[in-house]
């Protein structure tokens, strides 16, 4: 959600943007949003003496709206996040503290698609003047989840089975990826965590060595299918390409879920208990304030708390980013978690 006041607009149009906690909340990072979250990693060092690393998985463009819109509808067209930074209010440092954070050891980008929009779905439906998609692009937002509106969800980008096209966004995102942050991604998550088996080849030859996701990996759904079909992932794994997987087994989204500090101690008690390491799942949701300062700062302070506790509990833990982490499944490779 770009501003308040596009949230207002869809409001008032009958766009029911209050349902989902991402249209009601998440908006871009301003530079304070990065200054604070920055500041609490810094804060809390593991048993190494390094600090606390979040591995930031980001989408490196968002769609051109002005030009989508020039062309009738008939072409896409996208713009780094670069631009987008630049041109929103509050947010023309992200991309400095950014880097000062991975010079710092705080923050690791990992590649997680060039958009974060089913593009063939989301122009069919802007063609058709679907609703609420198209009153949400006269308001310069595509990000209706399916928690607001039901049927095929407009933000899995790699919901196909067109694997050619597919590698081939896949490989401008690579490329502007390593324009922004000067280095190749190794790791991948998809979005939605959909991706086709088929894509695995030429995601290995792209330098991908490693996928992040949930237990399970959904697999695009062809239109005859009632039911997605799945397969059931671990830790550890590799496949023919040698590519390893690691899933999230603990949960940090107190804004979307509503979870507590508490839960996610009880998680990485599991996790260290059956000797995996805790890989926690958090997102930009939760610490960003373009749409809602106080939740912001109460998630903050949640983090903050969350890991004074972790380390307090176990005093050997060492905080990694999922780079690390892939580099150490590798070198034991065929030991499941």
């Amino acid at each position: 959600m770009p501003s308040k006041q596009a949230y207002e607009s869809l409001l008032n149009n009958g766009v029911p943007v209050d349902k989902s906690p991402y249209t009601r909340y998440d908006g871009l990072e301003r530079d304070s949003d990065i200054e604070n979250l920055l500041s609490i990693l810094n804060k809390h060092k593991g048993f190494d003496g390094k600090p606390v690393c979040f591995t930031a998985n980001t989408v490196v463009g968002n769609p051109n709206f002005e030009k989508i819109k020039k062309s009738d509808f008939k072409e896409y067209a996208w713009v780094n996040i670069k631009e987008t930074y630049d041109n929103a209010e509050d947010s023309k440092k992200a991309l400095d503290l950014i880097n000062e954070g991975i010079q710092s050891s705080l923050w690791m980008p990992q590649f997680h698609g060039r958009e974060h929009v089913n593009v063939k779905r989301w122009m069919q439906f802007l063609k058709e003047k679907k609703e609420p998609f198209y009153t949400a692009f006269e308001q310069g937002v595509w990000g209706l989840s399916n928690d607001l509106v039901s049927g095929p969800s407009i933000q899995a980008s790699f919901e196909t089975n067109n694997t050619e096209e597919s590698i081939q966004i896949i490989k401008e995102g690579l490329s502007q990826f390593e324009t922004i942050f000067g280095f190749r991604s190794t790791t991948f998550i998809a979005n939605n965590y959909i991706w086709s088996e088929a894509l695995n080849k030429g995601l290995m030859e792209l330098g991908i060595e490693h996928f992040q996701g949930m237990k399970l990996q959904l697999l695009p759904k062809l239109n005859f299918q009632e039911k997605r079909k799945t397969i059931r992932r671990k830790t550890g794994e590799f496949n023919e390409f040698g590519q390893t997987y690691a899933v999230r087994n603990c949960h940090f989204e107190p804004t979307e879920r509503g979870h507590t500090v508490e839960k996610v101690l009880q998680e990485v008690s599991s996790s260290f208990f059956w000797k995996k390491p805790a890989i926690i799942c958090t997102h930009r949701i939760n610490y960003t304030s373009r749409l809602d300062v106080k939740k912001r700062d109460e998630n903050l302070r949640n983090l903050d708390l969350l890991l004074t506790k972790i380390i307090e509990k176990w005093p050997d833990a060492r905080f990694i980013s999922s780079v690390e982490l892939a580099k150490i499944l590798k070198n034991n490779r065929g030991i499941s978690m």
